[in-house]
């Protein structure tokens, strides 16, 4: 099943809304108060206007792109960027997509555990203390939730991602504290928790 457009409510099946909706949400919805739906649309439409031509983005170097634009000879054309949802768990807390992009320059900013596996093509990734890895087909990478990357993408990449929701720190440690409560009574041993489908049985 191919994806033809993303579902309502999961920009994460599309990076570079989900990277919008974050940077909309965090520097202009959450520092304004709108005292009507005219306003709103003014605010937001200034803050648009500044965001795609005067603001300075890390992903860019710190231009503002019609400044990188310039600087680099290029039409202002952006990725293109293709995805289509593999597999989601009935919880919907994990999900595997398959995704693919052109040449480009942009920043992802994970809300979610993602481990990637390269396919084809390349890309290098600068993590946000500047290291950076290139990540050629069969190469791995995590990047977990909370933290950011620029991904500059040469000239094609694609990729399957593994994603999952984190659960709550309190949700973890009292179901840390229920598994050991009930190892401790017998009703579960240790390796309990492993999943056996690829052991032989001798």
């Amino acid at each position: 099943m191919r994806l033809q457009f993303i579902e309502p409510g999961k920009p994460i099946q599309n990076a570079f809304i989900e990277s919008f909706n974050s940077r909309l949400r965090d520097e202009c919805l959450n520092e304004q108060v709108f005292v009507s739906l005219a306003d709103a649309r003014q605010r937001i439409e200034q803050w648009r206007v500044q965001y795609n031509r005067e603001r300075p983005h890390s992903s860019l170097g710190y231009l503002a792109p019609e400044e990188f634009a310039a600087s680099t000879g290029q039409t202002g054309s952006a990725p293109a960027a293709r995805n289509a949802l593999l597999s989601r768990s009935e919880d919907g807390s994990a999900f595997t997509l398959i995704w693919d992009c052109t040449a480009g320059l942009f920043e992802w900013r994970y809300t979610i555990d993602e481990t990637v596996y390269i396919l084809e093509g390349s890309v290098i990734v600068e993590d946000a203390a500047g290291g950076t890895r290139r990540l050629e087909a069969g190469a791995t990478a995590f990047f977990p939730a909370g933290s950011r990357a620029v991904w500059r993408v040469e000239s094609y990449v694609r990729k399957v991602a593994f994603c999952r929701k984190p659960m709550p720190r309190g949700y973890l440690l009292a179901k840390k504290v229920a598994r050991a409560a009930l190892r401790k009574v017998g009703w579960r041993k240790p390796g309990d928790d492993g999943i056996n489908m690829f052991n032989v049985a001798s």
